[in-house]
């Protein structure tokens, strides 16, 4: 029987063994294992760019009335999640999510367009509880208090779903503190809600942002990190790519974490964007990033057509970095990349 890991097999001769070892590769189709072959048409890694250990942790897009929706709400009438995933609570209450959000004339249907499931790489195998990102509609262009509005009540019936209760007040307050004072034409973009890390934390991912008005931002939010080392990696990787997107931690309290995710327009890849190439060297001589990470990172871009039950393509390729900031340890360097089933 076909399952989602049929298409890692596809593509598993373009993961170098310093991205991805093949103990780990072995790892990773075994939770693929667990997914019907077309629960998504999307799906990527995140790897540690200048950490030698090979491993990445995995994600999949499932996207609105999309039938990997359908699967992961138990309505699809082709698939059917594996019923030892369904063993999980956790994985209970992500399917009653899915169940709401499929339901016609919703909230959560009318606002949340997407979701990413990832699924952290831990010690020696994946944990099968995924992190859930969503994506909120029309944030973009709402003011602040429009934004907190929508997403506050998007919010209380997830959280309703996941834990029994309403999104706690305390995070609500932080959080509204820090959509109230985003500059001009930014926008809350996704939300990370991190279920199998047992934290109250949740990650807040802000687009459209002008990072010249990111410190003038940290300052209005008390964020409690070291805002000069912020300046300096803004002064020295701005110009060398398109457009940032921000991520903070909200909790009780702000917490001394930053991602800058770093784009370039229009998603081309290196074969036809020299500035791929030209950065991630300068990154590797700036010691965040290793070299057998950058060539495998690179040589991991191609496409491959097969034909299963029907012609696929798969299109591989780089999506963004991401610089984290965590005080007090050493600045890292994440990749972003992975494959369009078409």
């Amino acid at each position: 029987m076909l399952s989602f890991s049929n298409h890692i097999s596809e593509i598993e001769g373009k993961f170098s063994p310093d991205i991805l070892a093949p103990e780990y590769l072995k790892e990773l189709k075994d939770l693929c294992g667990l997914f019907p072959f077309d629960i998504s048409t999307d799906f990527g890694f995140e790897t540690r760019l200048g950490n030698p250990e090979p491993f990445c942790d995995f994600f999949i897009e499932i996207r609105e009335k999309s039938e990997g929706a359908a699967i992961l709400a138990g309505k699809s009438k082709i698939s059917s999640l594996s019923p030892s995933l369904l063993k999980y609570p956790d994985w209970q209450r992500i399917s009653a999510l899915f169940s709401e959000w499929t339901n016609p004339g919703s909230y959560l249907a009318e606002k949340v367009i997407l979701f990413w499931l990832e699924f952290d790489f831990e010690g020696s195998g994946y944990n099968p509880v995924p992190n859930l990102f969503f994506q909120i509609r029309d944030a973009k262009g709402m003011t602040g208090p429009e934004q907190w509005s929508s997403i506050k009540q998007v919010l209380d019936e997830m959280y309703l779903i996941l834990f029994g209760i309403r999104f706690p007040d305390d995070l609500g307050h932080t959080m509204n503190r820090s959509i109230l004072e985003l500059p001009k034409k930014a926008f809350v973009f996704q939300f990370g809600l991190m279920l199998p890390r047992k934290t109250e934390t949740v990650r807040l991912i802000l687009a459209g942002f002008d990072t010249s008005h990111l410190s003038t931002f940290l300052d209005r939010i008390d964020w409690p990190g070291e805002k000069q080392v912020i300046e300096n990696l803004i002064a020295k990787y701005k110009s060398r790519f398109d457009y940032a997107v921000v991520n903070l931690h909200i909790g009780k309290e702000i917490l001394p974490y930053l991602g800058i995710e770093l784009y370039l327009a229009d998603m081309k890849q290196p074969n036809w964007e020299p500035r791929w190439q030209e950065n991630l060297s300068f990154l590797e001589s700036e010691a965040l990033m290793l070299e057998s990470k950058r060539i495998g990172f690179v040589g991991y871009c191609g496409k491959k057509m097969v034909t299963r039950i029907y012609p696929i393509t798969y299109v591989n390729g780089i999506n963004h970095l991401k610089i984290v900031y965590k005080r007090g340890m050493s600045t890292e360097l994440k990749g972003y990349f992975g494959t369009c089933i078409r």
